[in-house]
């Protein structure tokens, strides 16, 4: 029950800007149940009254009364089922944008925790059909069939109280079905989540390093890889889908077995006349009309196992705790020189040590190396100054602060960073330099395109710096990458300038004259 409270806890935070909608949801399904349970008793003022030789008028009057009941019932339904399908849509944009939004707020640990697959398979198939559906439609549907039910037994009971009775004796047997399921549907849904997260990895995978498959000639090994996930998501998805269809329709058949117990007793009922054959027809309309509910019913027990899964794993990313938190009393000093300092720093990556009681001191406005072999922590040393991580033991200074103490953003704003693999965007080379600062002139930026030895390059390209730069920057060299990377970090005037390798693919001539710019 913990679970379940929780889960309809985190789901129903969510509503808060469909407050009106939901009272409008929730009143149109009253109406459209109330109307729809109604219309049998115009078949028992209709039919018994024709035993009785009702007059014409007294006919066309109950025929006008039926036909507005349906009319009411078909505008009611219409109209919620367009609610809920309009609310299904904005919940789940919310429920991505949300958990997008704390994503890319949590430090380098979680990537190092969680594979990039998962990450995508989360925000797009957790976040999809399977709960955008349940959360609006799942759950609403549900209610306007509770309602439907509630309202057709009243009118079973007041019929006749004891073939009401007699007509729930399956019923009972929905929640034991129900409940012997729970751990089956939950278990398989579960797999198939993972399963699903797999198979994106494996994309992902493969055609971010598509030129590394072609260039080994890897492309059947990686068909084979893929062929394999891929075999097991089908396998997956049928078993889930086999549990979530027999569940299913063993709530399907249930009305069977009590419209069979309504011609038997009903119609015994009937020849004893202990109730009018108008009454007996009613009856078997109102069985008839518990059939889609009670499919919904069954539909919101196995959506909700579904479903209950993929919150299960939002809200594990939700409640993630950084290993690099935002300082309680953040401080942004008025200037800054500079300084760094490592006092006795341990970084520990995924279990163990990266680096080891790192000490040194940089003077201001100096160029400092840092000079290591392969794999020595070089990249995560550097890494720690711009805290995307936090030393497990020591502390680092920036002109005399800890850099926890910092506002995490204005830390940021005062270090550029050129990493060893830049990444540029799909946008133009002007985008892709000012990168989310409007503040950058036009001036500025040129400027920096011309430290980075840029300018040059920019005149041969077809629309200059308006050229639009392919997925991941593919369609320019590595050496342009790197130098429009750099004209990034230059254009913001940073305080500290780090550049990780950030020359590989330049030729000499460009190098040396670059490092002159500099």
């Amino acid at each position: 029950m913990t679970g379940l409270r929780e889960n309809f806890r985190w789901l129903f935070s969510y509503y808060r800007p469909f407050k009106g909608r939901v009272i409008a949801i929730l009143l149109l399904s009253l109406a459209s149940a109330a109307l729809h349970t109604a219309m049998p008793f115009i078949y028992i003022r209709i039919i018994d009254g024709i035993r009785n030789n009702l007059s014409f008028d007294f006919l066309l009057q109950s025929i006008g009364i039926f036909l507005l009941l349906g009319i009411g019932s078909f505008t009611a339904g219409f109209n919620v089922a367009t609610l809920r399908a309009k609310t299904n849509l904005q919940l789940q944009w919310a429920f991505r944008q949300k958990l997008f939004e704390h994503l890319i707020r949590l430090d380098q640990s979680f990537l190092d925790r969680y594979r990039l697959g998962d990450v995508v398979t989360r925000l797009t198939d957790d976040v999809g059909d399977k709960l955008s559906w349940f959360s609006c439609s799942g759950i609403f549907r549900a209610f306007a069939s509770a309602m439907q039910i509630i309202f057709c037994l009243g009118a079973m009971f007041y019929i006749h109280p004891v073939l009401a009775l007699l007509s729930m004796i399956p019923y009972p047997l929905q929640l034991i079905i129900h409940f012997t399921s729970t751990d089956v549907l939950d278990r398989r849904f579960r797999m198939l989540q993972s399963v699903i997260s797999k198979v994106n990895q494996t994309i992902e995978t493969c055609f971010s390093g598509i030129k590394i498959v072609q260039a080994y000639c890897a492309e059947n090994r990686q068909a084979v890889r893929f062929a394999a996930v891929a075999d097991e998501r089908a396998r997956a998805e049928i078993t889930a889908e086999k549990a979530h269809i027999f569940v299913h329709q063993l709530y399907a058949y249930f009305w069977q077995i009590a419209q069979v117990i309504v011609l038997l007793a009903g119609g015994y009922m009937v020849m004893q006349k202990e109730i009018t054959i108008g009454e007996f027809v009613a009856f078997n309309y109102y069985i008839s009309f518990l059939v889609w509910p009670m499919f919904d019913i069954g539909g919101l027990l196995v959506g909700y196992r579904r479903a209950s899964v993929s919150i299960r794993r939002l809200r594990e990313f939700e409640s993630y705790e950084p290993l690099v938190p935002p300082p309680t009393a953040p401080m942004t000093p008025d200037t800054a020189e500079g300084r760094i300092v490592f006092d006795n720093v341990t970084l520990n990556r995924s279990g163990s040590d990266v680096l080891h009681g790192i000490t040194f001191d940089t003077r201001n406005h100096r160029m400092v190396a840092v000079v290591g072999g392969v794999g020595s922590g070089k990249t995560s040393l550097l890494d720690m100054i711009c805290r995307f991580y936090d030393p497990a033991a020591g502390e680092v200074r920036l002109d005399g602060v800890p850099l926890p103490r910092y506002d995490l953003e204005d830390l940021r704003r005062r270090v550029a960073y050129v990493s060893q693999e830049p990444l540029l965007f799909t946008d133009t080379i002007r985008n892709n330099i000012r990168f989310g600062r409007p503040w950058i002139s036009d001036a500025a930026l040129q400027a920096a395109a011309a430290a980075a030895c840029l300018t040059s390059e920019l005149d041969r390209f077809r629309d200059g710096i308006e050229t639009e730069i392919g997925l991941r920057g593919m369609t320019v060299s590595g050496g342009q990458k790197q130098r429009i990377a750099i004209a990034r970090a230059l254009a913001g005037d940073p305080d500290i300038l780090i550049l990780d390798d950030a020359t590989a693919h330049l030729d000499a001539d460009t190098e040396k004259l670059l490092w002159q710019h500099m």
